[in-house]
């Protein structure tokens, strides 16, 4: 699928626009929400994606929609169970993106404590340090229902630990293809631009840094996270057709001067390239919604 936009020029056009996006994906999710709302019996959503698909938005989202709709939900995010980096260095694991890098002996605790309502304990993840500095204590309710979300929610090892629960699974990604004026943005670039500034703002890590880890997140996502995505109950195009001139700003400052004894040169430069044909627009940071998904990825 691909979707074809102008590069507005105009500020009211593009405010519009950007209204229309976000109503959008408003839609999506609140559909989602309601079916899912519809069976008491349900106590989990796994809700999975590759990289930068916005899983962390869409699961607050759904967080709120559901407790809208009477449910009282309760995120849990499983990157907070990757092992610490002083841990992954001693055992000797170096594929972040794998099953290996989630410590499954402390998940699958959890998990059967949460579905035994029994009291337990959920870590905190940090990005910055690499560490798991906090653990949270938590009491089960009767109403719960557990939103468990990263892109290792769709990965055996993990939906092996949550066999106690009557669940749905939720798979969010960028679904289509993005043309501006005929300029063609592929959706793995759209997220490829969505990490580089995530990445930045958000996980203290340059564009190199970024960019040597982007072959083995790839090589991830097409062996074990879109083989078992469809089998997913529902499913969630999270493309917002406007975030490539948003984004597109940030990725075009911090590529700037990347240099070609770095990782994926060719394909920055091609990006950059794209970018910099349709720069002429008047899309601004201050239009952009305070619960939208592309205040994930930007500062």
């Amino acid at each position: 699928m691909k979707i074809e936009i102008l590069n507005y020029s105009d500020k009211k056009a593009a405010q519009e626009f950007v209204g229309f996006c976000e109503c959008r994906f408003n839609n999506k999710l609140t559909f989602v929400c309601q079916k899912i709302a519809e069976n008491d019996s349900i106590r989990a959503i796994t809700l999975a994606g590759p990289t930068c698909s916005g899983k962390t938005t869409a699961a607050s989202r759904i967080t709120d929609e559901l407790e809208k709709l009477g449910k009282k939900a309760r995120l849990i995010s499983i990157d907070d169970f990757y092992r610490p980096k002083s841990e992954l260095e001693r055992l000797g694991i170096t594929d972040v993106e794998g099953a290996c890098a989630i410590d499954t002996d402390l998940f699958s605790s959890v998990a059967s404590d949460l579905a035994g309502f029994r009291e337990t304990s959920i870590p905190t993840y940090d990005f910055v340090t690499k560490t798991r500095p906090y653990l949270t204590p938590y009491t089960p309710d009767d109403n719960d229902i557990y939103i468990f979300e990263g892109i290792q929610a769709v990965y055996p090892e993990i939906l092996s630990c949550l066999t106690d629960f009557n669940s749905v699974s939720v798979f969010i990604n960028v679904g289509e293809d993005l043309f501006v004026n005929g300029i063609a943005f592929d959706k793995n670039e759209l997220r490829l631009i969505r990490r580089i500034v995530r990445d930045y703002h958000h996980r203290n890590a340059d564009v190199a840094y970024t960019m040597g880890l982007w072959e083995n997140v790839r090589l991830n996502e097409e062996n074990n996270i879109f083989p078992h995505s469809e089998s997913s109950d529902f499913k969630i195009n999270s493309m917002i057709p406007y975030e490539v001139f948003i984004l597109g700003q940030d990725f075009l400052m911090l590529t700037e001067g990347y240099t070609s004894d770095k990782p994926f040169y060719k394909l920055i430069v091609e990006i950059r390239n794209k970018l910099l044909s349709i720069s002429d627009h008047c899309f601004e940071l201050s239009m952009i919604p305070y619960n939208s998904l592309l205040r994930e990825f930007i500062a």
